[in-house]
């Protein structure tokens, strides 16, 4: 739903910030955006790898 895609975009989007500060982050949370980013990556990428596959002619 769109009120639920906007509460997943700002928590992205604090997460963004909280691992963009200069004097970094707990390391235990650290650990966790790490995670978090990678999984992330990952999804998106296999999304991507997806569209580009459909848009690509035959």
């Amino acid at each position: 739903s769109p009120k639920s895609l906007k509460r997943t975009q700002e928590a992205f989007e604090n997460m963004l910030s909280a691992a963009s500060q200069g004097q970094g982050v707990h390391p235990k949370l650290g650990q966790i955006l790490k995670r978090t980013f990678d999984q992330v990556e990952k999804v998106g990428g296999d999304i991507g790898k997806e569209k580009r596959r459909q848009t690509m002619p035959r």
